[in-house]
């Protein structure tokens, strides 16, 4: 025969139908194994002080106590560093090279499509807004992938130092500028 286990809280009288009943502790020691197991008795207490009994469900639903905690600090709080805005140009670079890749597959359809469907994206892409576009993808792309390198030599231990991570963001912006210019005087050279 299986023995069912007894609840840890046990409701109390119920003086007001219309509130939910507050529980108790079934038992001290019950209390210290549960704080034990927490690691902290004020917890553990504070835990099972909070517990509701819903009767027509059947169910407990634990609450925490209302008490006073420490919001997490804002934006304000700290300086603006150039950790934060390469982490942020990361995953901005990140959503553009995806969005990207559709003008990447309009042009491969088109190329495959025959030459009036190229012709047309072409076109398109050859626009001003276009090529504004593009120079802006290439961007992203040599951004992200030399931020990308940066992370492997993180994950191997090199470069955590505050002088380095610097150096190594400002190298990653300053190469991505760079790159992007050689493969833009690369497509103009070759366009024409």
């Amino acid at each position: 025969m299986i023995k069912r286990a007894q609840p840890l809280l046990q409701p109390t009288s119920n003086p007001n139908p219309r509130r939910t009943p507050r529980l108790s502790s079934a038992a001290a020691p019950d209390r210290n194994r549960l704080a034990m197991a927490i690691g902290n008795y004020a917890a553990a207490a504070s835990i099972s002080d909070a517990a509701t009994y819903a009767p027509d469900t059947a169910q407990r639903t634990y609450h925490m106590p209302a008490r006073a905690r420490p919001l997490s600090p804002h934006l304000d709080v700290y300086r603006w560093q150039i950790a934060n805005t390469l982490s942020i140009v990361h995953r901005l670079t990140g959503v553009m090279l995806s969005v990207g890749l559709l003008a990447l597959t309009a042009w491969l359809v088109a190329l495959a499509g025959g030459p009036e469907r190229y012709r047309a994206v072409m076109r398109i892409l050859e626009s001003p807004l276009g090529a504004a576009a593009l120079a802006a993808f290439g961007f992203g792309f040599f951004y992200h992938l030399l931020n990308g390198i940066r992370h492997l030599f993180w994950d191997i231990g090199y470069g955590f130092g505050s002088r380095e991570r610097h150096l190594s963001g400002w190298l990653v912006v300053a190469g991505a500028f760079v790159l992007t210019a050689c493969a833009l005087a690369f497509s103009i050279h070759f366009s024409h």
